[in-house]
C-alpha cells in the first residue's frame, strides 16, 4: 500500500514536470499580446575580443539587432549586440567621449557599435515583435512567437500563423543573455 502511493506520486510528479516543462519551452508562437518591452538608460557592456567568433557575452542585458548570416548551407539568424545609451546616460556619454549630443544621441539613444558580438537566438528563447503598425496596441504591445519564427521573418521566409495584418518591421531588441545563449529577445519600438 505504501509502496504503491509513492508510485503513484512519483507518476503524478512526473506527469506534472513533463506539462510544466512543455509549457515552459516557447515552441508555438501563441501571437498572445504582452506589453512591449521598455528601452533601459543603458545596457551591458560588451566584452572586447579579438574576433566576432570568440566574443561570448556576459550574462547581462544587451540591445541589437537581428541579420541573417549568409555562408552555409543554409542562412541563419543571428543577433548582432552592441551598447545602448538613451535619456540623459546617452547625453552624458556623448559629453564624457566628446561627441556632439545631436549626433551621438539622435532620437534621444544611441549605441556603441563596437565591440560588439553575434550570437544566435537560443530555441526555447522567449521571444515578442511589437505588433503591426496602425494597431491599436502598436507600439506599446508586442507579440509572442517562437525563434524560429523569429528566424524565419529575418530570413524574409514565409511564417505560418501569424495574424493577416502583421508584417514584421526590424526594429531593434533588448536581449537577455544567460550563460553564453540569447534567452530573451524583445523587440523594442524606436523613432
Amino acid at each position: 500500500m505504501k509502496v504503491r502511493r509513492w508510485l503513484l506520486l512519483g507518476a503524478s510528479l512526473l506527469v506534472l514536470s513533463a506539462c510544466s516543462d512543455s509549457t515552459a519551452k516557447n515552441s508555438n508562437s501563441t501571437w498572445e499580446i504582452v506589453p512591449s518591452a521598455s528601452m533601459p538608460n543603458t545596457t551591458q557592456d560588451v566584452p572586447y575580443q579579438e574576433s566576432l567568433e570568440s566574443n561570448v557575452p556576459t550574462n547581462g542585458q544587451y540591445w541589437g539587432t537581428m541579420s541573417v548570416l549568409h555562408g552555409s548551407s543554409t542562412p541563419t539568424a543571428v543577433a548582432t549586440l552592441v551598447k545602448l545609451y538613451s535619456g540623459d546616460a546617452c547625453y552624458e556619454y556623448a559629453e564624457v567621449t566628446g561627441q556632439a549630443p545631436e549626433d551621438m544621441c539622435t532620437n534621444d539613444y544611441g549605441v556603441v557599435d563596437y565591440p560588439r558580438a553575434i550570437v544566435a537566438v537560443d530555441e526555447n528563447a522567449f521571444v515578442s515583435v511589437i505588433t503591426e503598425e496602425g494597431s491599436a496596441s502598436w507600439p506599446t504591445e508586442s507579440y509572442v512567437i517562437t525563434s524560429l519564427d523569429l528566424q524565419k521573418f529575418v530570413a524574409e521566409v514565409p511564417v505560418d500563423g501569424k495574424p493577416n495584418q502583421y508584417e514584421y518591421i526590424p526594429y531593434p531588441f533588448l536581449f537577455m543573455v544567460t550563460d553564453g545563449k540569447i534567452t530573451r529577445a524583445e523587440q523594442v519600438w524606436v523613432p
